[in-house]
């Protein structure tokens, strides 16, 4: 196999070495959260050939979880700018301190960003506000699963909506919401962070967008001028939630926006977390 071109190996490796993206960035259950199993990494060694083809489809998508392990993402990335700029997936779950910077210096090539908002209010989120304008996501992933708010997590809440509708953000088109937003999020904020972005969807459970039009505040949801879709996750509701658009009088134009698309079990989501293979430790 060391006769392949690069190009050929490189398409065999990735069968073994790269993780879906959907799979990656999707919303799991916190109470099922095990520890994915290691990636067949072994491939690596054999040969120097194969170790330069396959690593940066290795670190296509990254997930951060501690200080520890983002400090050493970064030591890696300034060592290998190569690899960093192969990452087109990074899912900050924590290690939002000040070597998460150096993490986003590197990624030059990140397509999707996923933050997750459950932060204690004892960690540092200090490379949080210096990380995200050297970031350009295309699609922006935000997981609220916090009732009690915290000042850090408010604090970076802030953050995080100054870049959704900043312009050094330009590059962002979808922005996508785990399930009970409309119970978490302080929804004034979020919809005026929508209004001066650039997005073009917006994703979000169906029945949290049901809640919504129900209460007379999805509205505001619909109104930037650039928004063209809102994917509804759950097709089973769709019927529903098309009767109630229609009981609102909402206009043709709006409810042309409203997609639908499957969401699946809870049995499926946590099966297909169990497959998500997490980066080798460093």
């Amino acid at each position: 196999m060391d006769r392949l071109p690069d190009e050929l190996l490189r398409e065999t490796l990735s069968y073994n070495l790269l993780i879906p993206h959907a799979e990656f960035l999707y919303y799991h259950d916190r109470f099922d959260d095990d520890p994915p199993a290691p990636r067949p990494a072994r491939l690596l060694r054999v040969s120097k050939r194969w170790l330069r083809t396959g690593t940066p489809l290795l670190y296509e998508c990254v997930r951060l979880r501690t200080p520890a392990h983002t400090a050493a993402v970064a030591q890696l990335f300034r060592a290998h700018p190569r690899v960093a700029q192969g990452v087109r997936c990074l899912r900050l779950e924590g290690g939002l301190g000040k070597d998460l910077v150096h993490v986003a210096k590197y990624t030059t090539g990140l397509r999707c960003l996923y933050v997750d908002l459950q932060i204690k209010s004892v960690h540092s989120i200090a490379g949080l506000e210096k990380a995200l304008p050297l970031l350009k996501p295309v699609e922006l992933y935000i997981r609220e699963e916090t009732y009690r708010d915290n000042k850090t997590i408010i604090e970076a809440r802030t953050i995080l909506y100054s870049h959704i509708r900043s312009s050094a953000w330009s590059s962002l088109r979808t922005v996508s919401l785990s399930e009970k937003f409309h119970r978490l999020m302080p929804l004034e904020e979020f919809t005026q962070a929508l209004e001066k972005s650039s997005i073009e969807e917006l994703a979000c459970d169906a029945d949290d967008v049901q809640h919504l039009i129900a209460d007379d505040t999805m509205q505001s949801f619909v109104e930037p001028p650039s928004l063209k879709r809102v994917v509804c996750r759950g097709i089973t509701e769709e019927e529903s939630m098309r009767a109630l658009l229609k009981e609102k009088r909402w206009p043709q134009k709006t409810v042309r926006k409203f997609t639908f698309v499957h969401s699946g079990t809870k049995d499926e989501r946590r099966l297909l977390w169990r497959e998500i293979i997490e980066m080798p430790t460093l």
